[in-house]
């Protein structure tokens, strides 16, 4: 199983602040670094007022904690994944399996 987490990720969590003209600004802060399982699922392509955008999908396994949420993300190099949902498959609290979307606006 050790050979299989073979990504290091950093978890990170939101900061939310609002600027003097009212503005939300997202910043994200780094919660920890963790070794990972990551595949890739699927990649869809579209296209909004002429440009193509690609959504690559990705399932990223990690060992149980209690201290994740879906508004948290995962970072790898230049790489951002949007967790979007949280499974526990088998409910003994030794995986989590992590559904992710990646941000394309951030990845180049």
């Amino acid at each position: 199983m050790i050979g299989k987490f073979r990504h290091r990720l950093t978890l990170q969590e939101p900061t939310l602040s609002t600027d003097a003209g009212g503005a939300r600004n997202v910043s994200w802060t780094k919660k920890t670094d963790l070794w990972a399982d990551m595949r890739d699922l699927s990649a869809t392509e579209s296209s909004e007022d002429g440009k193509i955008a690609i959504t690559r999908r990705a399932r990223i396994t990690i060992r149980y904690r209690s201290d994740i949420s879906e508004t948290m993300r995962f970072a790898v190099g230049t790489r951002r994944f949007n967790i979007r949902a949280i499974l526990d498959k088998d409910g003994t609290r030794r995986l989590l399996t992590c559904l992710c979307e990646e941000d394309p606006a951030l990845n180049g």
